[in-house]
């Protein structure tokens, strides 16, 4: 978790099905603290296209899906993102106040 002080987490980006770490990251701060919690992954133009081009890709099987199919993948999608909440509230929290200090 990330609620020790000196302890930061560092996030890979999904692309094509796998976590990849970016090439350069860049700090989440809490700005009451000053500490940076986090590092989220800063994409190389490279992996944004492989992203895009995937995302493509993956929209040319998902179109033909049934709404239940859909329905069903959307479903699991909410349960991964729904057991992450805290940790993703923290990092969304945190980077929206220290943008805004800025």
């Amino acid at each position: 978790t990330m609620s020790t002080a000196t302890q930061t987490t560092t996030f890979k980006m999904l692309v094509n099905g796998s976590l990849v770490e970016a090439p350069d990251t860049f700090a989440v701060v809490n700005p009451a603290t000053g500490q940076a919690f986090a590092q989220c992954p800063h994409a190389s133009a490279e992996q944004a296209e492989a992203a895009i081009s995937s995302a493509n890709e993956a929209f040319k099987s998902w179109s033909v899906l049934s709404l239940e199919q859909r329905k069903s993948y959307v479903a699991k999608a909410k349960a991964v993102i729904e057991a992450a909440k805290p940790e993703l509230a923290e990092v969304s929290v945190f980077s929206l106040m220290s943008r805004s200090l800025m």
